[in-house]
């Protein structure tokens, strides 16, 4: 089964996605922290797919794409935000394999 690596520090959010993954089938892990989750994404380690929040405590989620791109690693990533998604999306230095979801998620366009 494909290995979900999910970084949200909202505990309720977090476990909600996981609840729903492993619900269909796949094998999740959570970090609550950028530096938790590049501690688990070390040698060794292999992610499928990364969901990672952009607002986190200590290093923030570009903070933890950028050291995975200089590391050489390029695991597909959703990234999820409460914050303006344009702005967010503009941000991103290389947004290739990076895509950025508002969240809470709104269906209603």
């Amino acid at each position: 089964m494909p290995l979900i690596l999910i970084c949200e520090d909202e505990r309720h959010l977090a476990e909600g996605l996981r609840f729903n993954l492993e619900a269909e089938g796949y094998d999740v892990q959570v970090a609550e922290t950028g530096e938790a989750a590049l501690e688990l994404l070390g040698p060794g380690n292999r992610f499928d797919l990364m969901v990672l929040d952009v607002m986190l405590p200590g290093k923030n989620g570009f903070e933890v794409i950028a050291e995975l791109r200089k590391s050489g690693q390029f695991i597909p990533t959703l990234m999820l935000t409460a914050r303006d998604v344009l702005k967010t999306c503009c941000s991103v230095s290389k947004p290739a394999r990076t895509i950025t979801f508002p969240s809470p998620l709104n269906w209603r366009f």
